[in-house]
């Protein structure tokens, strides 16, 4: 009877269980229960192709405790974050710039001691994490942050493209088998040692809503090709509003430039100097005659999760391919990750069939790379154009695979959310052009541009009566229609006069504007920064970073309060939506193709990466496909994860760096908080490491019908997905029975997925009078590695025993 009193109650917490994880609606859910929920409000001002942002993120918490949250989120291409202010309980604080280092065992802590605290990181241009602690019972805490970006001219059109949403990355590589170092649902990997800072949990029913206000100080013909908008026009100055209130695609917005002139020149004063901005915008051109006769492979993205919207517009952009290639000039078209070997250009038709029945690929986009660029014919070295999101992990593995290659690679995004980082640096590291198809009208465009002959020249520039040094560019060519921007310091004093400059054989001037409030000393650091990361000058970035309060891969902005909050109770890792288009069922089930031993080969020992490719003007950002995306599923309340031993730092580049400067690295977890707050189960997919449980129980021996108590303790180890498996060993007691002594060993399994509930079973040998064969049945209801044990152990044969019990059980 008791036995199945057992059966009944499993059935019914299991379906407890998956009740809580179905839960729908906004936000995040653990059980049913709604946590955290960020909104954002973004006022960006545009002034001299240089945006300047600042973003309020309000976090809300409906739970009757205090929690920590840690947010993933993204920024435009590039933006480098200056300022950071904390509101809690209306008490308001401002971060101060450390490394990060320092500035993460600061925040630490803080939290440890029950002060309130915030930290902001990057984790690559354009990503960061924004963690902050406490969001008290039925609190809020609101976050404001200012940043800058310089903005990308192309075809005449001036765009701002700002990522509302954190893409799912595919993580490639083995487990390193360490603790990871963030709150994502993917495992840090060999490949990918950050992993699990990049890929928080996805959910078609998450929102982040978010109302951005846009101020134009020169533009005409502005449009979206993602947003309706609502626009205020001033003369040439404009104010555009744009609401969304789910936050699952990125923000585009493009318009042209009002001002008659191709140059412009303003000068800011600066303590006893000044600092001198020329922004160059040269007219788009009349199309060049086009050239016949080059080679191209046209490489598209196939991957599982690619599926869907993406796999449309990578049809439509190869179609559009094949339409405007110039006569003469030849293709092989292929799935990214396969070898090219024939070239096409009199049957059009057949090239448009072939891309209607690309195989399925990969969603490894480095190891596609060295397959598809490792094998392309020499003689002559064809162009290539590849159609992928690039949301990958591995960023820049991806990126010098590209520029391993020797060949002039062009990038063509797609997706709601794709990685406009990595595709500008892979496009700038080999010479390449990249674009990014937002809407179905822009694929004509973007793929002419591919196509075009590069046009661009360098730029002199004669500062006539500034005496400038340091100075600072955007990009050191610019092609028809493109813009580049150059900030320069004149210590002498505030300069007056021209500015000429020499384009392409062209003479060009322009009068120096006096212009207050500018903000060109900001806008050079972001620049010069940008260039010492790139140049593999970590020092030098560094100690300017510090010196002008900026956020990059070595430092870190920390706000702390000098008071006790609320205490801590749980951490909390904040759901972002799914970008639209994306589907989970695909995210969930792309796995890595097999590649034949040459391909292999080719990847096993990838180039040392750089410390930071960037892509010209430092372009990058976007988000994310593949890997654990974390679906559906309800996002985790989860610990704080310890850091490795050694200080670690992945870099901007996505590379594991060593703490040789002692400027880089997490601080390590104390002991006393981690066991604390850290599960002992987690819902990413399996155990994070190796699990020790204990239980004690009261109970009865079936057989005779006699009270009992039992102990047992087990030892259970990870399996890739959502078991552990494990020995156990019990011990049960019955004083007033024949047979007062009996033991079990078995070897099982237990779940590991964060519901209220985990499952284990086993089976082995036992011994009660006798020796003979031996199972167990368990469930524990409970959370944080404490928890409410019901447990069935039974011998079969000689020594038959079998006994029910209920205890508590830990799991640390």
């Amino acid at each position: 009877m008791l036995g199945r009193t057992l059966v009944v109650c499993l059935v019914i917490v299991l379906c407890a269980g998956r009740a809580g994880a179905t839960s729908r609606g906004s936000g995040l859910f653990v059980g049913g229960a709604p946590l955290p929920v960020a909104s954002s409000t973004v006022d960006i001002d545009v002034r001299l192709g240089v945006a300047h942002g600042t973003v309020t993120q309000r976090f809300h918490n409906g739970r009757p405790e205090a929690v920590e949250a840690v947010y993933v989120f993204p920024l435009p291409p590039g933006a480098a974050i200056e300022t950071m202010s904390a509101r809690f309980a209306g008490t308001t604080v401002r971060g101060v710039i450390a490394r990060r280092a320092e500035a993460a065992a600061a925040y630490q802590e803080a939290v440890a001691a029950g002060r309130a605290a915030a930290l902001t990181e990057q984790e690559r241009p354009g990503l960061f994490t924004q963690s902050l602690a406490p969001i008290p019972a039925g609190g809020d805490v609101e976050i404001t942050l200012t940043w800058r970006a310089v903005l990308p001219r192309r075809g005449g059109q001036w765009e701002l493209a700002h990522p509302l949403v954190v893409g799912p990355r595919y993580v490639p590589g083995a487990a390193t088998g360490q603790p990871t170092v963030g709150s994502g649902t993917s495992v840090d990997t060999d490949r990918a040692p950050d992993a699990s800072r990049l890929t928080p949990g996805a959910s078609p029913n998450a929102r982040t809503p978010y109302q951005v206000t846009l101020q134009l100080d020169d533009a005409t013909a502005i449009a979206s090709p993602t947003h309706p908008l609502a626009m205020v026009a001033r003369g040439d100055a404009a104010t555009i509003t744009v609401a969304d209130g789910t936050g699952d695609r990125e923000l585009v917005v493009r318009w042209a430039s009002s001002h008659p002139d191709q140059v412009r020149a303003l000068v800011e004063p600066a303590g006893g100097g000044a600092y001198v901005a020329l922004l160059v915008e040269p007219a788009p051109a009349p199309a060049a005659p086009r050239r016949a006769g080059r080679r191209w492979v046209l490489a598209i993205d196939r991957s599982p999760s690619q599926a869907g919207a993406g796999a449309a517009i990578a049809r439509a952009v190869g179609h559009a391919f094949v339409a405007a290639m110039p006569p003469g000039d030849t293709v092989a078209i292929v799935t990214l990750g396969a070898a090219p070997t024939q070239f096409d250009g009199g049957d059009r038709a057949a090239l448009n069939r072939a891309i209607d029945v690309l195989p399925t690929g990969s969603g490894d986009l480095t190891r596609s790379l060295a397959i598809t660029l490792g094998r392309l014919p020499r003689d002559p070295a064809p162009e290539v154009v590849i159609v992928t999101d690039g949301l990958v992990a591995d960023d820049a593995a991806a990126i010098e695979r590209a520029a391993t290659a020797g060949v002039a690679v062009h990038t063509i995004g797609i997706g709601a959310a794709p990685n406009r980082w990595l595709l500008a640096a892979i496009a700038s590291r080999t010479g390449g052009v990249t674009g990014v198809v937002s809407s179905i009208d822009d694929v004509e465009p973007v793929v002419a541009a591919a196509i075009a002959t590069d046009r661009a020249a360098p730029v002199t520039v004669d500062w006539r009566t500034p005496a400038v040094i340091d100075t600072e560019a955007s990009a050191p060519r610019v092609g028809p229609g493109g813009a580049a921007l150059y900030v320069a310091v004149d210590p002498g004093g505030i300069p007056s006069g021209e500015v000429e400059i020499s384009l392409g054989g062209r003479k060009l001037r322009a009068r120096l504007e006096r212009r207050d409030g500018a903000a060109l000393a900001a806008t050079w650091a972001t620049l010069r920064v940008a260039r010492l990361f790139a140049a593999g000058d970590r020092a030098g970035a560094t100690a300017l970073a510090l010196e002008r309060g900026i956020v990059t891969p070595t430092t870190a902005l920390l706000a702390t309060t000098t008071r006790a909050s609320e205490p801590v109770r749980s951490i909390i890792a904040v759901q972002v939506p799914l970008p639209v288009g994306t589907r989970l069922d695909s995210l969930r089930d792309e796995t890595v193709r097999d590649f034949d031993d040459e391909g292999a080969k080719d990847f096993a020992s990838p180039p040392r990466p750089d410390p930071q490719p960037t892509g010209g003007s430092g372009r990058g950002g976007g988000s994310e496909a593949g890997g654990e995306a974390g679906g559906d599923r309800d996002a985790p309340t989860v610990a704080r994860p310890p850091a490795p031993t050694m200080a670690t730092e992945i870099d901007a580049a996505g590379t594991a760096v060593g703490d040789d400067d002692g400027d880089r690295g997490y601080a390590s977890v104390e002991p006393s908080r981690a066991a604390d707050a850290e599960d002992a189960f987690t819902a990413d997919g399996g155990a994070r490491r190796s699990v020790t449980v204990v239980g004690l129980a009261l109970g009865v021996r079936l057989d005779a019908e006699v009270p009992a108590a039992v102990i047992d303790v087990g030892r259970y180890w990870p399996l890739p997905r959502l078991f552990a498996i494990g020995v156990r060993v019990t011990g049960i007691a019955a004083p007033v029975d024949a047979d007062p002594l009996a033991a079990t060993a078995t070897v099982g399994a237990v779940t590991t997925a964060r519901l209220p509930v985990r499952l284990s079973f086993g089976i082995g040998v036992g011994w009660s009078d006798g020796l003979g064969a031996a199972y167990d049945l368990g469930v524990v209801i409970g959370k944080r590695g404490l928890g409410l044990a019901l447990r069935f152990t039974a011998l079969a044969g000689p020594a038959h025993a079998s006994t029910a019990s209920a205890g508590i059980e830990a799991a640390f």
